[in-house]
């Protein structure tokens, strides 16, 4: 289950803003040469994806090697990569969200590469063209399991578990009663 938020209708005075945010978003993927700059405290590579609108990071975009790992991001948007499991250096993501999209790259090649090393990440930043905006996921084990592996912080604790040991209520079951 994700919460939207619906963006508010267009005024005049967002045009402008619009063009402030484009303007300082001109580049779509944004390499971090100071890996401090993300404050990484772990050994893990780490990737961020970001609404260019809200600047938020944005759950569930699915990243894919060439080799076939697959990676979610955290409900903070983060991914975590453990730099053992990647064998060579620089790295090919495949990047697909619904409604989201790397702005300037051809929709059948959305991607990047990314030099993995531990205590380093990169941000990516993804056009939203959906009206509602992805906030995070509410429910199932582990929805900040990446920023916490990355030092990041969270608003719940996640890494105990969740409340009540219940894990992963994201779809109906029907039973019945009498």
């Amino acid at each position: 289950m994700l919460f939207f938020r619906i963006r508010p209708s267009v005024k005049p005075v967002a045009v402008l803003v619009l063009a402030m945010v484009l303007t300082s978003c001109a580049s779509q993927t944004v390499n971090v040469p100071n890996p401090n700059a993300l404050d990484l405290t772990s050994t893990y590579y780490g990737l961020r994806f970001l609404d260019l609108d809200t600047r938020r990071g944005i759950p569930l975009v699915e990243v894919q090697t060439t080799n076939g790992l697959r990676y979610v991001s955290d409900s903070a948007g983060w991914i975590a990569i453990n730099p053992r499991d990647i064998s060579s250096e620089s790295v090919f993501y495949a990047v697909k969200s619904d409604g989201y999209s790397m702005p300037g790259i051809d929709p059948e090649l959305q991607g990047f590469r990314a030099l993995v090393r531990g205590g380093e990440g990169r941000q990516v930043g993804l056009k939203r063209h959906n009206i509602a905006e992805r906030l995070y996921r509410v429910t199932g084990e582990g929805i900040y399991h990446d920023s916490q592996l990355l030092g990041q912080p969270t608003p719940i604790n996640t890494v105990q578990g969740a409340a009540g040991g219940v894990f992963g209520q994201d779809s109906v079951m029907n039973a019945l009663y009498e």
